[in-house]
């Protein structure tokens, strides 16, 4: 499993502590991996996001649950990075199955999208 929280820091940007686990008990196999992102549109669907001082990335929100917040899938520009974030653990078969064909649909290749939660 893999967990990616989000805050405001005093300055307005945005904390991002991405963490992975080994299991569902919460065993950390890695340290927190801890940045910060800011937007670069009116929109506040792209941010520009560092997590070493040299580097920043593109994150783009592509697809968003506009009613509940349940997920989004945020990419970049050249659609070589994809990530489905969900608010749970678990996604319905039928909310991954939309996303999925929504990215196909568009131009992502989903060959190396590796699902780190479970469908229910």
């Amino acid at each position: 499993m893999v967990t990616a929280e989000y805050s405001l820091d005093n300055k307005g940007d945005i904390r991002v502590v991405n963490t992975s686990y080994k299991d569902d008990e919460g065993k950390v196999i890695r340290d927190q991996a801890v940045g910060r992102a800011w937007s670069v549109d009116k929109s506040n669907s792209k941010l520009k996001v560092r997590f070493v001082w040299f580097a920043t990335g593109d994150y783009w929100v592509v697809k968003l649950d506009e009613k509940n917040y349940s997920y989004s899938v945020v990419s970049d520009p050249s659609r070589k990075y994809l990530w489905i974030l969900s608010r749970t653990p678990a996604m319905a078969k039928g909310v991954y199955q939309e996303i999925t064909d929504f990215l196909s649909q568009n131009g992502w290749n989903l060959d190396k999208l590796a699902l780190t939660g479970k469908l229910k």
